[in-house]
């Protein structure tokens, strides 16, 4: 699926840039035990711009290297990685919110179990 997400990120008209509206929402409405977010894959950006609007300490991660490169040139103050396998370098609870927008569904159940178990999550 790597590939298909590379070749996906180097379409300009691929690089979504405004955040999803329920997710807006869904963050106004919240209060984390900690101010740190990760935005689990990440994709062109837009809901790690979105949770540092909200003023969380940002980390944003993708399993597409083209996305990464694109990224890390346009703000330092967020911690944008390539994580091209479950070894996430992440530790328990470190979190106060993740957001995983659009990525659960892209995989087959099993390896969306192991996606979650990668986060702590079963």
């Amino acid at each position: 699926m790597k590939n298909v997400w590379d070749k996906h990120y180097e379409r300009p008209k691929s690089k979504l840039t405004f955040p999803d509206e329920n997710l807006v929402r869904l963050l106004s409405k919240i209060t984390p035990p900690s101010n740190k977010a990760l935005d689990f894959g990440c994709g062109s950006g837009r809901h790690a711009y979105l949770l540092q609007n909200f003023g969380y300490e940002v980390t944003a991660c993708d399993n597409a290297q083209t996305t990464i490169d694109n990224l890390r040139d346009t703000d330092p103050s967020i911690r944008f990685l390539y994580t091209p396998s479950l070894s996430l370098p992440f530790t328990p609870e470190e979190f106060g919110v993740i957001v995983s927008w659009g990525v659960f569904h892209y995989n087959k159940r099993e390896e969306a179990k192991a996606l979650l178990k990668s986060l702590d999550f079963l």
